[in-house]
């Protein structure tokens, strides 16, 4: 599997499509070494997105081709909005929705990649500077956003509490990011492994190989019941711990792939000076997050002249 170029994974919706297109024309422009990009929508758009792209790097599947359990879980995520009880369990630590599934698809997308390394995307990302494999892949491994302030520690006790072992106290980088497609893999054998009693006790009672004794089994159910947690808490958390880190990664500062600091993620740091401080990082993708609903249009007009 060893090549000089990087397969990437993105969660679409179709009312993402047009910060998308920002995306993909920063991409054409700055990343020669794509491989392929998996774009995987929800089984409901993904006949009309399937249609929109007719280019051989983009691959559009649906979700349960990556959850073969997410229509279960979907369904009895509505069925227990139902009851009372339900409603608090939906709210307290069960919830097959939105973030959730995007951060799944992210690690479930392993067994598909065709490339040692993966990146992972979003369509509010834009790679705004010229940028390869080497940049990305230093002699084998993967550089990753480092800090050492302690942002998120919720994140990192819900990865505690899922994998059951001790964070190493660093925070990582999210979206966008370099995985490792063995080190990814890896987690899922561990994951299988955290399946709590009463799943494996009640999977026992089903037929070998039915799809009832999969589903309760999966790795991927164990983590949609049992939400919240993160994606890059969990596997960075595994690696560290594991002993295995700087196997697949070098850690590098809070500007190795974005830049944390000159991203934008409320609307109020949208300016002309925050995209020139970026510029002058060593980032080479720009988040601007799409929970500050700033429009595709007012993105395009500012980092236009960079990507032209």
């Amino acid at each position: 599997m060893r090549t000089r170029r990087l397969d990437a994974v993105l969660p679409l919706r179709r009312r993402d499509h047009a910060r998308f297109t920002i995306l993909d024309r920063s991409l054409r422009r700055n990343f020669r070494d794509l491989n392929r990009c998996w774009l995987v929508t929800t089984d409901a758009e993904y006949g009309d997105l399937e249609r929109m792209f007719t280019d051989d790097v983009y691959r559009v599947i649906p979700e349960s081709a990556v959850i073969p359990e997410i229509r279960f879980y979907r369904g009895l995520y509505r069925l227990l909005y139902l009851t009372s009880v339900g409603a608090r369990c939906v709210n307290g630590r069960f919830d097959a929705t939105g973030w959730y599934v995007q951060q799944l698809v992210k690690l479930a997308i392993a067994d598909r990649i065709e490339t040692d390394f993966y990146l992972t995307l979003d369509s509010d990302v834009i790679c705004m500077k010229p940028v390869t494999h080497d940049d990305l892949i230093h002699e084998g491994r993967a550089i990753t956003n480092v800090h050492e302030e302690d942002v998120h520690p919720d994140w990192y006790d819900h990865a505690e509490r899922i994998l059951g072992v001790a964070r190493s106290g660093l925070t990582h980088g999210i979206t966008p990011a370099v995985l490792s497609r063995s080190a990814v893999i890896r987690l899922h054998g561990f994951l299988a492994g955290r399946i709590g009693f009463l799943a494996r006790t009640l999977a026992s009672i089903c037929p070998q190989g039915s799809r009832l004794r999969n589903l309760i089994r999966s790795w991927r159910s164990h983590l949609l019941r049992n939400t919240p947690w993160t994606e890059y808490s969990l596997y960075h958390t595994f690696l560290e711990n594991a002993g295995i880190f700087d196997r697949y990664h070098v850690r590098r500062g809070s500007d190795a792939i974005y830049d944390n600091h000159n991203s934008v993620w409320f609307e109020q740091d949208f300016c002309d000076a925050a995209i020139e401080r970026f510029m002058r990082s060593n980032a080479f993708f720009l988040v601007i997050q799409s929970n500050t609903e700033i429009p595709p249009d007012a993105i395009w007009e500012k980092v236009a002249a960079y990507l032209k």
